[in-house]
Formats: structure tokens, C-alpha cells, sequence
């Protein structure tokens, strides 16, 4: 009970001393022996608080150290551990009795790391430099990788010197891994926009906040060019207002994923035809489109080829017979009356590609196209719908004006010659007033107005063709129009021996005088050479009496002749062309032999 009384009350003894004493109550020796034991008992129980921190501190320690991967470690200046505390087995595997004394720092680092850390280590300890925050990659006693976070410092003895170092290491391999893969998908995105065979280019307020390759490549730009530029700049005045739009609905997500088609400037002036998809994405805190963009240019040059080819006549570049189909129905409407179809039908065209060849007879049918699109007004629609056979869709025009304009139109082609022979055509129109005429019984009139103009002059111009390519026989060779006036006199005397009627004779005489006809297919450096034909060459002259026979063919006038001049370089023994008759044969293909 005393004991109890006195310990409460030391502090009480220990302030009033000098009064205790003086008032005689305690003895001296007495009074100090209390004191001590009084700074004992005190002493003792301060050492208990600190022990009972210190037992908190390593209980929380443990706690934090196990729950965060942290362990502590002191080495000597040779690395060897001295000390390790148990966390470690839990991030590397290995118990400290496994490691004090017996491993190295050193040991547990990946080989590539091995020497590189050494060094570092041997100046960091000679030199009793801080270590915060170091990256170290450490071997599990398994053999994976641990990626650990090393801070520490220098421990020195009395003197001041270095004796070793004491550092913890932190378990971050979970963060590493992720940042490894979060830095391989980004090395992976960044290889697909570096090498993305289509344009990509983030939009923000007008700007283009980055480009890749690609983009910089279709716009023949530099990234900083595309950086400094509104993006309006580099889109073509026509499109830029639905560019600026499309921009617009995109950052407020109403056209993710819309294909716009729109042409670009390049830095050049050059015009690119721009594909573009997109998405609203935030770029910085803030709204913008994440834009993939394809060069469609050659595309819309090859749709623009294929479109112009289905409505175009490939020879002669005008629209074609599917093309004035679907403009007739389009036209076929009251705003459009007086609405005139006009045919037109080239003569002769039989004769110019069996007298001078398919190339001239080519020539024929795209100067006339060239001269009837020429001649047609903003409004019309001249087409080819034929081998030699074109029409004209004329709306707002009336019957006076189709007049005026076929004046016009023969009046150009007289002045136009294809081997060196005027074009003739055949032309009929008619027009359509109202509503209730049907217009294919327009286009049906102007057909037969057109066959009415044939029949009245593409016989007499057949016999001027026949008579101008026969000039042209003659003034190739000197000697051809002789001879073919003696061949024709020659002619009618034997048909006159021989007892022929009249008509008889007079085709014999036609027959004399058109049958070499056919050299309009020879060229004068043939028919005028003095050695012998090449094999090539002979080819050509012997082909001669089908040309002559397929020219005469195309006419009534001349009809009755074609097959004398397909037959009369033939020989009796068999050795003439171009069929090598022989004997009787070649008087019964005339009527001349029973």
C-alpha cells in the first residue's frame, strides 16, 4: 500500500524535497533511496511505451512492406547481403537465411543488367551517393523477371567511411507489365498510322491537330504545312461548304462512320479526289473528329471513263444510242415542245470501206459526227445510233428552224472531203407540237423522211463515188484512164462480134471500163514499180478484182458488171485470181458457155 501511494506520488516528492526533509518527516538516505527508485520505475515504463511503438511500428511495417512488396535490404561493399528482411521471399522467392551472407546483390540481376549495375553500384558505394527510384530487373529463385523500384543510401562506420549500403526494393512488375503493354500497343498503333495505306488526320476548331504519312503524302504537304492551314484551305471551293458541315455533324457524333466523297487541293494546286470516314473522338479535353481519308482519285477517273464510255460512242466520241434513249424520254415533256428529232444517214459508206478501206470508211463516220456535234446548239443531244446513222434531239425548236439548221449543216459538208470525195447524207426531221402525238411515231416520220432523202440521192452519189475513185485511179497511175477507155472499146467490139444484145454490150462496155477499179486498194508505189512484185506485194494487186467487185456491188447501175469484174484477171489455164478458174469454168461463170 505504501508502494502504491509512493509511485503516485513521486512527482509530488520530487518538488518538495527540501520541505520533506526540513519538516523531519523522512531521513535523508531514506528519501533518496526512494527518488532512485522512483526514476527507475518512471524509466521503465517509458521503455515499455517504446517497445510497445516499436512493436507497432514493425507490426505496421510488415503489414505495409507484405501488402505493397516492399522489402529492406543492407550489403557490405562487396554486395553481400547482411541483411534482408522475410518480404523478400514473397517478391524474389528466397527466405533471408537463404541470402544473408551467402548471395550478393548482384546475383539476383538479369545477366544483360549484371554489368552495367555492378559498375554502378561500385560508384555509387565509392562515392556514398543516394539512390531514388532506380529500375532494376532482379531474377525470381523461379527464374521469371521481377521488376523492382531500389531507393536507398550509403551506411557508414564512425570514421565516416563507407561500409556498405541499405535500400528497399519495391515490387512494380504488375505496373511494368502494364506499361510494357500499353507501350507495345502503343508501338503497334504508332507502326499501323505510320504505315496506313489510307490518310489519317485528327480535325479540331478547324485545325489538323496530327497527320500521318500517308495524309502528308496525298496532299504533297509537310506536317508542319498541314498544322499551320485551316483545313478549308485544302478542300476545293465547291466542297467546302459541305466539308465544313460534315466537319460539324461529325464532332457532335451525328456522322460516325458516314462516307463523304470531296476533292482536295494539294499543296501543288493539284485536284485529289478525298474518300472520308470518321468519328467523334476528345482530343486534349475537348471535342474532335478522328478522319480516315482514301486518295479515290484514279477511282472517279475510271467511273468517269466507264460512265463516259456507256454513253458515248467509242469511234466517234458522241453520245450513243442508250445515251438519246434515256434523253428522249427525259425531253418527251411539254416544256420542252417544239421538240425535233432529226436523222441523218451517211451515203456511200458500203464504198468507202470496200474502195479505201475500213480506216477511211472510220474517217467518214467521225467527221460527220465531229461536224453534227459542231453544229448543234448548247441544248440538243446528237448521237450515234448506228453504223452510219445519227440523230439529233432538238427540243424548243420548231420545223422553220431544223430547216435553217440542215441548210447550215450541207453547207459544211460540201466543204469537207474523206479521200478526197465530197460526204453525202441523207437527212429527215419531224416534231413533235403537243401532248398527244406519241414520239416514237416522231422518231418514226423522221425515219422515213430520211429513207425518202436516201432513195433520191444515194444512187446518183454512189455513181459520183464510183466516177471520183476512178479519177483517183487515174491520177495515180498516167497510163490507167487509156487503158481503160481501150479495154471498154475493146469490149463493146467483141460483144458486138460475138452477137450479144444491146444491154449485153453496154455491160460489157461498163465492164471494160470499170475493171481495174479496184487498184484504189493498190498504192502507186505498187502499180508504178518496174522489178518484180514481193510476195506481200502481189497480194495486194491480186486482191483488186474483189475490190472492184465489192464497189460495183453496192449500186443497181452497176450491179450487173461486179461479177465480169471480179472474174476478169481469171485465165484459161487456171493460173489468173482471184480464184483460179480454169477452162469452161470461167466462160460459164459469164453465161458464156452452155
Amino acid at each position: 500500500m505504501f508502494q502504491v501511494v509512493l509511485l503516485s506520488s513521486i512527482p509530488i516528492l520530487q518538488q518538495n524535497l527540501t520541505m520533506l526533509e526540513t519538516l523531519g518527516i523522512i531521513s535523508l538516505p531514506l528519501l533518496l533511496f526512494i527518488l532512485l527508485m522512483a526514476r527507475q520505475v518512471r524509466k521503465n515504463r517509458e521503455l515499455k511505451k517504446i517497445k510497445e511503438e516499436l512493436e507497432l511500428f514493425k507490426e505496421r511495417y510488415e503489414q505495409v512492406s507484405d501488402q505493397s512488396g516492399t522489402f529492406m535490404w543492407e550489403v557490405d561493399r562487396n554486395g553481400i547481403h547482411t541483411y534482408v528482411d522475410p518480404t523478400v521471399e514473397k517478391v524474389l522467392g528466397y527466405k533471408p537465411s537463404e541470402m544473408i551472407g551467402k548471395r550478393t546483390f548482384y546475383d539476383d540481376l538479369l545477366p544483360e543488367d549484371k554489368e552495367e549495375l555492378k559498375a554502378f553500384g561500385f560508384k555509387v558505394l565509392g562515392k556514398g551517393d543516394k539512390i531514388k527510384n532506380l529500375e532494376i530487373r532482379q531474377l525470381h529463385k523461379n527464374g521469371h523477371t521481377v521488376y523492382t523500384l531500389t531507393s536507398g543510401l550509403p551506411i557508414y562506420d564512425k570514421k565516416g567511411q563507407v561500409i556498405g549500403y541499405r535500400a528497399t526494393d519495391t515490387d512494380i512488375t504488375g505496373r511494368k507489365e502494364i506499361e510494357l503493354s500499353l507501350k507495345e500497343s502503343e508501338e503497334k498503333y504508332k507502326l499501323l498510322f505510320e504505315n496506313a495505306v489510307e490518310g489519317i488526320a485528327v480535325l479540331q476548331q478547324g485545325k489538323i491537330k496530327i497527320s500521318n504519312p500517308m495524309l502528308r503524302t496525298i496532299l504533297n504537304a509537310s506536317e508542319r504545312e498541314l498544322r499551320e492551314k485551316n483545313i478549308l484551305e485544302l478542300i476545293h471551293r465547291e466542297d467546302r461548304e459541305m466539308v465544313a458541315n460534315l466537319h460539324r455533324e461529325r464532332i457532335k457524333g451525328n456522322k460516325d462512320q458516314i462516307i463523304e466523297e470531296f476533292r482536295a487541293l494539294r499543296m501543288d494546286g493539284a485536284v485529289r479526289w478525298i474518300e472520308s470516314k470518321g468519328i467523334r473522338i476528345m482530343w486534349n479535353g475537348a471535342p474532335a473528329s478522328l478522319n480516315f481519308l482514301t486518295d479515290i482519285t484514279e477511282r472517279k477517273e475510271t467511273e468517269k471513263n466507264i460512265l463516259h464510255l456507256s454513253y458515248h460512242d467509242q469511234l466517234t466520241g458522241i453520245y450513243n444510242r442508250r445515251f438519246f434513249e434515256e434523253e428522249l424520254n427525259r425531253l418527251d415533256n411539254p416544256r420542252n415542245f417544239p421538240l425535233s428529232i432529226v436523222i441523218v444517214d451517211v451515203n456511200g459508206l458500203k464504198l468507202f470501206n470496200d474502195g479505201f478501206g475500213h480506216k477511211a470508211g472510220d474517217e467518214l463516220i467521225v467527221t460527220v459526227a465531229q461536224l453534227l456535234d459542231e453544229e448543234s446548239r448548247g441544248n440538243d443531244v446528237a448521237a450515234r445510233i448506228g453504223g452510219d446513222e445519227f440523230v439529233v434531239l432538238m427540243p424548243d425548236t420548231d420545223e422553220k428552224q431544223v430547216k435553217v439548221f440542215e441548210k447550215r449543216f450541207q453547207k459544211v459538208l460540201a466543204n469537207k472531203r474523206v479521200a478526197g470525195i465530197p460526204i453525202s447524207i441523207s437527212l429527215g426531221y419531224a416534231t413533235k407540237i403537243d401532248e398527244s402525238m406519241a414520239i416514237q411515231d416522231i422518231f418514226k416520220r423522221a425515219e422515213e423522211g430520211m429513207y425518202r432523202s436516201k432513195m433520191d440521192s444515194s444512187p446518183k452519189y454512189k455513181r459520183k463515188t464510183l466516177d471520183r475513185i476512178m479519177k483517183e485511179v487515174f491520177n495515180r497511175v498516167h497510163w490507167e484512164e487509156s487503158h481503160a477507155e481501150n479495154t471498154r472499146e475493146l469490149a463493146r467490139i467483141f460483144g458486138e462480134v460475138l452477137g450479144y444484145n444491146q444491154k449485153d454490150v453496154e455491160d460489157l462496155e461498163q465492164a471494160g471500163y470499170y475493171h481495174d477499179i479496184g487498184k484504189i486498194g493498190v498504192g502507186r508505189q505498187i502499180l508504178m514499180k518496174n522489178t518484180l512484185l514481193e510476195p506481200e506485194e502481189l497480194r495486194v494487186v491480186e486482191r483488186h478484182p474483189e475490190v472492184g467487185y465489192h464497189l460495183l456491188n453496192t449500186t443497181n447501175e452497176t450491179f450487173s458488171i461486179a461479177e465480169i469484174v471480179l472474174h476478169h484477171d481469171e485465165k484459161w489455164d487456171g493460173s489468173g485470181y482471184p480464184q483460179g478458174i480454169k477452162g469452161k469454168k470461167s466462160l460459164k461463170k459469164h453465161g458464156l458457155y452452155p
